[in-house]
């Protein structure tokens, strides 16, 4: 089901080369280095540099599971792949 849905996502460019979970050859470690890149980008144009952390490791057990399957729906992930 994880190499169908990852399947799905890139071949209809759903997923941004910024994503870093699940993907292939990617990591935290990976998305540390793209953050920190990005600081020092932007430190480097004399701009603001903005981090916002978010812990999510509990997210699926209070998400609401009927919202995230009709957002698949939308995505058209949908009949058995849906269920």
């Amino acid at each position: 089901m994880h190499n169908r849905l990852l399947s799905f996502l890139k071949r209809h460019n759903i997923l941004t080369c910024e994503h870093h979970g699940f993907m292939e050859s990617k990591s935290t470690e990976t998305a540390s280095h793209s953050f920190i890149r990005s600081v020092q980008e932007a430190l480097n144009r004399h701009v603001h540099a903005v981090g916002i952390f978010l812990n999510l490791s509990e997210a699926y057990d209070v998400i609401n599971h009927n919202r995230v399957l009709d957002k698949l729906d939308s995505y058209g992930i949908r009949g058995s792949m849906n269920k």
